[in-house]
């Protein structure tokens, strides 16, 4: 199956409550970018993106990235 429709998940200072949302649609691919503005905002985050249909979520691991999330 082709990946179609990804999430990524980033912390961002400054980020609206549930997240910045950032779409590209490429006619074949579907991104959705979301910047939080704590670690713990990502879960949510994370499940939204699945209720959407997002076949693979990555999570941000630069600076001091999304680890401990619990997910």
């Amino acid at each position: 199956m082709a990946l179609t429709h990804w999430g990524f998940i980033y912390t961002a200072a400054g980020s609206a409550a549930g997240g910045d949302v950032n779409v590209v649609d490429t006619g074949t691919c579907r991104t959705v970018l979301v910047g939080v503005g704590k670690p713990e905002e990502g879960i949510e985050a994370a499940r939204r993106l699945v209720d959407e249909g997002v076949q693979l979520i990555e999570l941000c691991g630069g600076g001091s990235g999304l680890f401990g999330l619990g997910a």
